[in-house]
């Protein structure tokens, strides 16, 4: 059975130790917050990935965990096709199955078995009050998108529609049957209701 998050963390880390580089890898809850924490822990690293709580859900029903890539050079945070293909590399030399078209704007697909992120995907670790205490997955058609609801820290509902890893959006909502409403709403407005 494919580890879960935190385990698949330890063995990226210890993949790339045996190259003798230093990769930081981590789960957070959104791009923005992901790129700010780069920022302020990465320089003692030689590369870096990160995905998020949306990625993390989306991994726990379609086996698919998207991780952003990248490396850093001279205190920078950069991205380039020689950095992925060496990700690629290292992680697939350790036994991992690796997706990735070879270009930076597309991140890298680590191949996962659902059920073994089911439990840890709702329940990520953060001080930030947008990660969810309490989720659930609320759609899941055939055409590709799924909704999810989450419960914050201080009570909030939020939502998002998630299609193939990209999350289109993230609002808060005072009660739960709001945020689904909200969110079917948003399903319509982006015509996947009818692909």
């Amino acid at each position: 059975m494919t580890p879960t998050p935190r385990e698949l963390s330890n063995l990226f880390t210890d993949a790339f130790a045996t190259k003798g580089e230093k990769l930081l890898v981590f789960v957070t809850c959104c791009n923005e917050c992901g790129i700010t924490y780069l920022r302020d822990h990465a320089i003692d690293y030689t590369y870096w990935l990160f995905s998020t709580a949306d990625d993390c859900h989306y991994a726990a029903q379609c086996g698919r965990l998207f991780m952003h890539f990248g490396a850093v050079l001279d205190d920078q945070l950069v991205a380039s096709v020689h950095d992925g293909q060496f990700i690629v590399e290292t992680l697939s030399s350790a036994g991992f199955e690796i997706k990735w078209p070879g270009t930076v704007d597309k991140r890298i697909c680590v191949e996962v078995d659902p059920p073994s992120f089911a439990e840890q995907a709702i329940r990520i670790e953060s001080r930030d009050t947008k990660v969810p205490t309490f989720a659930r997955q609320e759609e899941s058609p055939s055409r590709g998108y799924v909704i999810h609801t989450w419960k914050d820290h201080d009570g909030k509902w939020w939502y998002d529609v998630s299609e193939d890893g990209y999350s289109h959006e993230r609002v808060p909502m005072d009660t739960h049957a709001e945020a689904l409403a909200a969110a079917r709403e948003l399903v319509k407005d982006l015509h996947l209701d009818t692909n």
